[in-house]
């Protein structure tokens, strides 16, 4: 049998307690330090939202308001966009609009259709002649049309003044995005 030493010992012992000593911090760490440090940033983040109320003068009552009036406009531009672009009836309104300000669509071309995260845009190309009075008119029927649509480019051109104009526009027409597969 071999013997250890008393200084072996002496220096197994230092090195247990020293184990001892360093799973007890770990262990206070762990379940004393970390919630303390929680609780302190959960304290942080509710003086930071009483700052946030006396800031704006107001109390919970008034900004739930406030959320309930957001979410209430949000609802209403979603309402806005159709499920799908509705092609046909934007094209057909656009000949009724043409035909009542006595405006002649010679070229009235579908492009592609854009994907945006909030929405999906459809390209429509047209080429209109009339008089700029009459353009004009038809440009704000198209405007103030029951779908979300608007001009993105146009380009009047009239080769002399009191001639008929040729309108070359590119329409966007507006439609909510499409659903994921779930």
């Amino acid at each position: 049998m071999s013997r250890i030493g008393p200084r072996y010992i002496d220096l197994g012992g230092r090195l247990l307690l020293l184990a001892v000593f360093a799973l007890f911090a770990a262990l206070l760490s762990h379940h004393v330090v970390q919630p303390v440090r929680a609780a302190r940033d959960d304290v942080s983040t509710l003086h930071r939202a009483i700052r946030i109320l006396n800031e704006t003068e107001g109390d919970v009552a008034q900004l739930n308001a406030e959320i309930r009036r957001v979410a209430e406009c949000v609802a209403e531009c979603e309402a806005l966009l159709p499920k799908s672009p509705n092609l046909d009836a934007f094209l057909a309104r656009i000949g009724e609009r043409a035909a009542a300000n006595d405006v002649r669509i010679e070229r009235l071309t579908p492009g592609a259709v854009s994907a945006h995260r909030l929405y999906r845009a459809q390209e429509i190309e047209v080429r209109a002649t009339g008089t700029f009075l009459a353009l004009f008119g038809f440009l704000q029927d198209l405007e103030h049309g029951p779908q979300l649509s608007r001009i993105a480019q146009l380009r009047l051109v009239s080769p002399q003044p009191g001639d008929p104009c040729a309108a070359d526009l590119e329409l966007m027409l507006y439609c909510a995005p499409a659903k994921e597969a779930d």
